[in-house]
């Protein structure tokens, strides 16, 4: 893609593999070796999944008092992909979210596998609303929130969010690229228009 201010160029990695939240498959990999490796390895496990918990509740919390609103569906879906775009471009959480939940304790990473589950069923639940009013088209729902999700989980490897495109510009082109795609018709204008910047 053409960029020439480099506006939309991916960013490096904010450490390296000896530091950080990288360092925990190297502490596995020697647990047997020492006991205090073994005690620091549980206490990165305990203090990761205390992060990635909080990072998924919050969200979970968040869409479901949208989904359990009484606004009209539309709305609500506008507002659940506004949401979940803004978590998504947090660079330091969905390395975490995206990369690290891999180091945690098979019980850690079920929990919260089973919180993403309930996060991607409020998705679907409002789709389903959706397409049981005619507003949208038959599609496959679980089909359609992972494409969602898929289409906005890498953004935090390429947007910069001092570049030119603003956080509520991709927001919204988020949002429309995706109802464009599953609406039977033109989406109803569920938010204020994303002004840009007038050409001289």
């Amino acid at each position: 893609m053409d960029d020439p201010d480099n506006s939309l160029a991916v960013p490096h990695f904010r450490g390296h593999p000896g530091q950080g939240v990288f360092a925990v498959e190297e502490k596995r990999l020697i647990q047997d070796r020492s006991g205090v490796i073994r005690e620091e390895g549980r206490n990165h496990d305990i203090g990761l999944y205390q992060i990635l918990e909080e990072v998924i509740r919050n969200g979970l919390e968040k869409i479901t008092e949208i989904e359990q609103s009484s606004k009209p569906f539309q709305e609500k879906l506008a507002l659940i992909l506004r949401i979940h775009t803004r978590g998504a471009v947090d660079f330091n959480k969905m390395k975490l979210l995206v990369h690290e939940q891999r180091s945690l304790s098979p019980e850690h990473r079920e929990e919260l596998k089973e919180r993403q589950r309930l996060y991607v069923g409020r998705l679907i639940k409002v789709l389903e609303e959706l397409r049981d009013r005619g507003e949208m088209l038959d599609l496959d729902l679980a089909v359609c929130a992972y494409a969602f999700f898929g289409m906005v989980s890498w953004a935090y490897r390429w947007y910069r969010p001092e570049g030119k495109v603003k956080l509520d510009e991709l927001s919204e082109s988020f949002y429309t690229i995706f109802t464009r795609g599953i609406y039977r018709e033109r989406p109803a204008e569920t938010h204020q228009a994303v002004k840009k910047p007038k050409k001289h």
